[in-house]
């Protein structure tokens, strides 16, 4: 999944957010740019469960071609 951002202080804040959202385990940061992290994680449930977590969290879910990000909203 990608996760985007405007700057490190904006990730430092959403990574901190991801972390605190239920059901989402082992975040993993597999690169980081100046405006966007690929990241993996565990989550426990499907993908509707997680885009309703990530949405109670000020969080988006899109799917670009295949390719889901996540931005703050």
């Amino acid at each position: 999944m990608l996760v985007e951002f405007s700057g490190l202080r904006d990730w430092q804040q959403i990574r901190s957010r991801l972390t605190q959202i239920a059901g989402l385990q082992a975040l993993e940061v597999n690169s980081l740019s100046a405006r966007g992290a690929s990241v993996t994680f565990d989550f426990a449930g499907s993908l509707d469960r997680l885009q309703a977590a990530l949405g109670q969290n000020g969080f988006a879910l899109e799917d670009r071609n295949g390719m889901f990000v996540v931005r703050s909203q």
